[in-house]
């Protein structure tokens, strides 16, 4: 009779326990036909952003008997029986039930709610319009549409001015770390080698490389060599002829001397020789040196 009542104690604690544990305000409760969460919201397993509202974490008596029925079936014996108490019972669960809680309420979220949460979440970057930089350069430089340029800046048209502040959201791409041997390259040739390289789908590294061998990064002017190569990236009269491009808002052909010019003929070039597939091959028909080829590779730090 005492051993029957010891056994009685012991389970009257037990069940005080799961009482306890299922009724606390931080776990699960029962009201009525649903089971419902009962998380403060800074517990809550959904993280929640100030402009979401919370969405109710809830689901019917059935979802519950069969999550149950789930979770307890291969419960026995893959902790073996000495775990097998009430106590362990009820933490499987409310794990499983959290569990299926919180996958139901992110994929039931409204669409409004996750836009708020990815633009609280947005990665922005605060750039300085240079001078020289289009919102076309800019959209193929950060992969961002111009138009999302547009509405995220409240800009009415196309044009930017140098000092301006441009908010970047969410940028699908960044443009490389300037290499230590471009260090020195003039601040303001930095967006003409980026927006030309983006145009032509070839690095600006390379394209800033080719300015520095030829005449350390020359300005414009007439410059001639010995070879009879003309201008800030020394092309033949005869390549330029059939390569050179005038840079977006220069006005008149392609001028051999006008660094914008230069820049983006050069571009053209390596692009049209294959830079893509071949970027040894279209290095060396600029220039028939394989010294050559590996200097500017080594400098673009391609």
């Amino acid at each position: 009779m005492r051993f029957e009542l010891k056994s009685l104690w012991i389970w009257f604690a037990f069940i005080l326990t799961f009482l306890w544990c299922g009724l606390s305000p931080q776990t699960l409760s029962i009201p009525g036909q649903s089971i419902q969460q009962d998380y403060p919201i800074s517990q809550r397993p959904l993280v929640l952003q100030r402009d979401i509202e919370p969405m109710p974490l809830s689901f019917d008596l059935t979802a519950y008997r069969s999550i149950r029925t789930r979770t307890l079936q291969g419960f026995v014996p893959s902790v073996g029986r000495s775990l097998d108490t009430p106590i362990v019972r009820d933490l499987v669960l409310k794990v499983a039930i959290t569990r299926h809680i919180y996958a139901n309420t992110v994929r039931n979220t409204p669409t409004h709610h996750r836009n708020a949460a990815e633009r609280h979440l947005a990665t922005v970057i605060d750039y300085t319009v240079q001078s020289g930089n289009t919102l076309w350069a800019l959209s193929e430089l950060y992969g961002i549409p111009v138009v999302r340029i547009q509405k995220d800046n409240h800009l009415s048209g196309d044009t930017i001015y140098p000092g301006q502040k441009l908010r970047l959201v969410n940028p699908s791409s960044h443009p490389p770390a300037m290499p230590r041997l471009l260090k020195n390259a003039p601040a303001e040739l930095i967006p003409i080698y980026m927006q030309a390289a983006a145009r032509y789908k070839v690095p600006w590294t390379v394209l800033a490389a080719i300015h520095k061998t030829e005449t350390d990064f020359s300005l414009g002017g007439p410059i001639t060599s010995c070879a009879g190569a003309q201008g800030p990236m020394q092309f033949m009269p005869a390549t330029f002829a059939e390569f050179g491009v005038a840079a977006p808002g220069v006005p008149g052909p392609p001028d051999i001397d006008n660094v914008e010019d230069a820049i983006y003929s050069a571009a053209h070039m390596l692009s049209v020789d294959g830079f893509d597939n071949n970027p040894w091959q279209a290095v060396w028909d600029y220039n028939h040196s394989a010294r050559y080829v590996s200097t500017i590779l080594q400098i673009a730090n391609f």
